[in-house]
């Protein structure tokens, strides 16, 4: 009587690695670039959040500092911090985990003094706010 041997045949195991590598070619680029998105998308929300901070102190007709001092209503001063929950610690760029730049560092860099510019110290294009 012949024994039946259990297992796999190297053939088998070869066109399972090859169908695994094949979905692996298609998935990770994908992957990368979603994560590349989010994190733009992220980086961008955080620029928009330290120039509307910016804009509500101007409104107030205080200069805005990039600080986290409290609002001084006998200097006519604010800080960023005043008006954003965990300024500067935890508003960081998501790809490059550092300090966004003030405003006026930004505005003279983008040769631009009339609007709040933001820009961001990370990699990725486009991360400009406005």
């Amino acid at each position: 009587m012949k024994k039946s041997q259990m297992g796999f045949t190297l053939v088998e195991i070869m066109i399972v690695v090859a169908i695994i590598a094949i979905l692996a070619v298609i998935a990770i680029p994908n992957f990368l670039q979603n994560r590349k998105d989010s994190q733009k998308s992220a980086c961008i929300n955080n620029m928009k959040q330290l120039a509307g901070a910016v804009e509500q102190i101007k409104m107030k007709g205080y200069t805005a500092k990039w600080n986290d001092d409290p609002v001084d209503d006998d200097a006519k001063t604010a800080g960023v911090g005043a008006y954003v929950k965990g300024f500067p610690d935890k508003v960081l760029c998501p790809t490059k985990n550092q300090a966004y730049a003030s405003p006026e560092e930004a505005s003279l860099e983008a040769g631009n003094e009339t609007e709040v510019v933001v820009l961001c110290p990370g990699p990725v294009d486009g991360h400009v706010y406005p």
